[in-house]
């Protein structure tokens, strides 16, 4: 086992480690999905259907974007704007909207 020193860890830090690895080595199930250090909650199958339910909710945001830009274009009497894939990935860019 290497010496503390060459870890730069405190000893006392260390020691809990060591004492608590059985508790500290498991694995959450949602670790396997890539995520860090979030475990489900007491109610995995709730999430899951809700964690489902906003990818969908996400999905359809785009064509409400493009559909509420076309009509906004229209109320302000802009012509030939047409709110399609292009123009919706630069408006986000521009405004920092980052999708997850």
């Amino acid at each position: 086992m290497p010496t503390v020193n060459a870890l730069g860890v405190n000893r006392m830090t260390l020691l809990r480690i060591l004492d608590n690895r059985e508790a500290l080595g498991t694995v959450c199930a949602s670790q396997a999905k890539g995520r860090k250090r979030q475990c489900s909650g007491e109610h995995p199958e709730l999430e899951e259907r809700l964690e489902h339910w906003l990818e969908e909710a996400r999905s359809k945001t785009v064509p409400i974007m493009k559909v509420k830009a076309n009509e906004v274009a229209a109320k302000l009497g802009i012509a030939g704007f047409v709110a399609n894939k292009g123009w919706l990935l630069r408006f986000k860019l521009r405004n920092r909207i980052m999708h997850r």
